[in-house]
């Protein structure tokens, strides 16, 4: 039987930018004096129902359970989980039987019928770049088909009405469906993803794309004059010297048994980075390791206000995985089969033949840009407060809506 195949295709994008502020000197001979900077998030809100309450607090764990499976001792990762969320919730329209069962378990979704997933997308998809004037966040879909196939009305719809998605029929067999293809991924990401196909295959009946925006301010922006080359301790015992960013801040920190945490709000705070630093004598992976849904909210919760010089680095990871094994290790398998039902897509037998994930973040003292690509394809087939908080040894990192608790992006950073 001739084989044809279905492309999902993600693409993220988020910039932080952040620019330059003087701290106050003291003009009086050999004092300095420091300028404290409010840093604690003013509360602005999704709104979200009881049971979307519960489907964001089972994505996180989502969210943390997928960055275990591709966490590094050695390298530096970042990571979209709430984009693959989406694109998972947008084939689970497509599903049923084991795959379906696979695909909401791992998400966590099990307790609840489709609409509900996709009416929980939607809210996020629509109100995330609402909540903040000042804060840029676009998510937008597409779907590309095939000239010459059929998708199933009810997925169309779904797709286009909960998930927003431009649709268009395309040649796959012409090089310019590959052009117009890129040009949607370089408008929706500011120009930062230009190229996520180098050509089309006539085989594929279509590419369906999900992309994310965000740019915004820091609530108070760090000055580059005040970044100084630091030594930076790695996990291996090897240390580079880094650029270390620096201020001082009243901002919320939170202590655990293993490691510190600090929130780095953005604007108004309706977006934060929490980093969250291993004591000494801990590690990365110990972090990794238990970090959940309960345990991160309970970190959050028992945050207290304190002024604090804080130090992290600046720098750039690049991130290119294959997320098939990963998924196949939480529990989706049947979808990678030939076995795999998803007969609301098409009237064509489908399987999922690969997931790949790629993405990559910059921080400076000019701005943060993170980008990600993911792209999944089915086949017909047949300790004591510290004074300071110094980013000087290999964190972990989230970028987190404040309000509806979505974890747009997760990573850790080892000094590579």
């Amino acid at each position: 039987m001739k084989q044809f195949s279905f492309i999902f295709v993600m693409v993220f994008f988020s910039a932080f930018l952040f620019s330059c502020r003087e701290e106050n000197e003291s003009k009086e001979e050999n004092v300095v004096q420091h300028t404290i900077v409010d840093l604690i998030p003013k509360k602005k809100t999704i709104a979200l129902t009881d049971t979307q309450k519960t489907l964001m607090n089972k994505c996180n764990d989502f969210s943390f359970n997928l960055y275990r499976k591709v966490y590094s001792k050695t390298d530096s990762h970042v990571l979209s989980p709430l984009g693959v969320a989406f694109i998972m919730s947008m084939v689970n329209n497509g599903a049923e039987g084991t795959t379906l069962d696979e695909i909401m378990g791992v998400l966590g979704f099990n307790e609840v019928d489709k609409e509900e997933v996709n009416m929980f997308c939607a809210n996020l998809i629509k109100n995330a770049p609402n909540i903040d004037p000042n804060v840029q966040i676009y998510i937008a879909n597409a779907l590309f088909v095939n000239k010459g196939f059929t998708l199933l009305p009810d997925f169309e719809n779904d797709i286009r009405n909960y998930y927003y998605a431009d649709t268009k029929e395309l040649d796959f067999s012409n090089p310019s469906s590959v052009v117009e293809i890129n040009q949607w991924c370089k408008e929706k990401t500011d120009g930062n993803i230009c190229e996520i196909l180098k050509k089309s295959d006539p085989s594929k009946i279509s590419y369906l794309l999900n992309a994310i925006f965000f740019k915004a301010t820091w609530t108070d922006q760090f000055d580059p004059k005040q970044t100084r080359t630091e030594s930076f301790y790695r996990e291996d015992g090897s240390i580079s010297q880094l650029p270390m960013m620096q201020r001082y801040a009243m901002t919320l920190v939170s202590f655990d048994d293993s490691y510190t945490s600090i929130c780095l709000p953005y604007s108004s705070g309706a977006f934060n980075m929490y980093i969250l630093l291993p004591d000494k004598g801990y590690t990365t992976s110990q972090i990794v390791a238990n970090l959940d849904a309960e345990s991160f909210n309970a970190m959050k919760t028992r945050a207290e206000k304190r002024k604090l010089q804080i130090k992290i680095p600046r720098f750039t990871v690049s991130f290119n995985l294959d997320l098939k094994d990963a998924l196949t290790q939480m529990g989706i398998t049947n979808m990678f089969t030939e076995q795999a039902e998803l007969p609301y897509i098409t009237k064509l037998k489908l399987f999922i033949s690969e997931i790949r994930h790629s993405a990559k973040i910059e921080v400076d003292e000019q701005g943060t840009k993170t980008s990600a690509v993911t792209i999944a394809e089915a086949v017909a087939t047949a300790a004591e407060p510290p004074k300071d908080f110094i980013a000087d040894r290999p964190f972990v990192y989230l970028i987190q809506e404040n309000s509806s608790g979505a974890i747009f992006f997760i990573g850790t950073y080892m000094g590579d």
